[in-house]
């Protein structure tokens, strides 16, 4: 349902002083987002102490592996009513990893025996 806000944003501020991450990027490699990030506001670079100290963080709202996997079916159920949502902000963004493609191939693998 993000379509909906980006559309708002988009109608209210440049694009160029908006910044999009998906979650799945940054999960992959949060220094490197991070790092674009702090680009994009124009902030300084941080030192390698600095980079030690966030990593030792605990993070939060990261709780999804104490659960046990989403049911199929209630993925699929998820998938189809988030759908438009998705295209449509796949198509707003120019990205259609924004789509969940790849989070349906990767259910879809987990279900295998």
């Amino acid at each position: 349902m993000y379509s909906e806000f980006v559309e708002a944003w988009t109608s209210k501020f440049p694009t160029n002083q908006i910044m999009w991450i998906r979650t799945d990027d940054y999960k992959a490699a949060p220094q490197e987002h991070l790092m674009a990030v702090f680009r994009f506001l124009g902030l300084r670079n941080l030192t390698e102490p600095e980079w030690s100290d966030m990593v030792k963080l605990k993070r939060s709202n990261s709780q999804s592996a104490r659960y046990p996997p989403m049911n199929p079916a209630t993925r699929t159920m998820l998938t189809e009513f988030y759908r438009p949502f998705n295209e449509k902000l796949a198509q707003l963004l120019g990205d259609n990893r924004y789509k969940w493609l790849d989070q349906q191939k990767k259910a879809a693998a987990s279900v295998l025996p």
